[in-house]
């Protein structure tokens, strides 16, 4: 399984897996029927019954997955994403390590409302976690009434665990959830990191590339995680992914590894798998590396990933200076 593989089963997952079963985002990055089962990391909440320690899996709804998605307009990324949710308290030692946006714009399961943007951040330290995620789906699983500032909301964990989960409506409607791992007394810690969230200061998310062909449509969202040093950007659509890499190069796979030119840049693309679906690799320089392959059961074609390839624009953007650090 390549990098991009992983990455995209784990991002593109949720928000087709809604039960609370453990199940395959981010997109999730990035999105339809299909799109290759892609799970997300799972927020796993302990759930203490007398001795008997029970892991309930609970997916954050981020990323379409299974569920057929109906988009109701194509959208356009900004090169940089306004992130308006910052929490101003956090466990000692975690640092940001990943930020996702989501534009939305499709329906899921029977809901006749298109799903909205979403933004998630992510921080971690060596053994703990913690998910901020605005505009959340609403969780399926059994839950327990939980109060943030006064507003009524919902949590899956135990009082005194390491694991904890609650949501909570906050700005027009729409859902607050957070989600801590590895850290005693959870509950207590989710409820004060939840009400510490402020619109301001907001945090920027760059857009480091942007792609015209139509395999990249009709969706791109974008996930950025890693260290200052290592970093991977993703981003794609319905048919491709498209990941910019600092710091950990793709050698190819294949000896059989093709030497092309894309405009003016030397890349190699391969074929790989039982579907034979081409991978395409480019230095981009900066000691990045521009990484293109499918997003679906579709494969892509050896010319598919060169033109695809040739539509990609960098934007200058991909300050992520943020990552390994905490607000403010």
């Amino acid at each position: 399984m390549t990098p991009t593989e992983q990455l995209l089963r784990e991002t593109y997952a949720d928000i087709g897996e809604r039960a609370p079963d453990s199940s395959p985002v981010l997109a999730r990055i990035l999105v339809g029927a299909r799109i290759r089962r892609r799970r997300r990391r799972h927020l796993d909440i302990g759930l203490a019954v007398g001795v008997v320690v029970v892991a309930v899996a609970v997916p954050l709804a981020i990323w379409p997955h299974h569920t057929k998605p109906r988009y109701t307009t194509v959208q356009t990324p900004p090169t940089t994403v306004a992130m308006d949710i910052t929490p101003t308290w956090l466990p000692p030692g975690v640092v940001e390590t990943e930020r996702r946006y989501d534009p939305g714009g499709y329906k899921v399961d029977d809901n006749p409302d298109p799903v909205g943007p979403r933004v998630i951040r992510v921080f971690r330290s060596a053994t703990a976690k913690v998910t901020i995620v605005d505009g959340a789906l609403p969780v399926t699983v059994t839950t327990r009434p939980v109060t943030v500032d006064g507003r009524n909301g919902v949590g899956v964990g135990t009082n005194t665990g390491s694991a904890f989960r609650l949501q909570v409506p906050w700005r027009s409607g729409r859902l607050l959830d957070v989600a801590v791992q590895g850290i005693p007394s959870a509950r207590a810690a989710t409820i004060r990191i939840a009400e510490s969230v402020r619109s301001e200061p907001t945090v920027n998310l760059d857009l480091p590339l942007t792609c015209t062909d139509p395999l990249c449509g009709p969706h791109l969202g974008l996930d950025v995680h890693g260290t200052a040093q290592n970093w991977t950007a993703t981003t794609g659509g319905l048919w491709v992914s498209l990941d910019i890499v600092h710091g950990v190069i793709t050698e190819p796979d294949n000896a059989a590894a093709e030497h092309v030119t894309v405009n003016g840049r030397a890349a190699m693309v391969w074929q790989s798998g039982m579907r034979r679906s081409s991978t395409l690799i480019m230095p981009i320089g900066g000691g990045r590396q521009l990484r293109i392959n499918s997003n679906s059961r579709r494969p892509l074609s050896r010319d598919e990933a060169v033109r695809v390839a040739k539509s990609v624009k960098l934007t200058g953007k991909s300050d992520y200076s943020w990552l390994g650090t905490r607000p403010g």
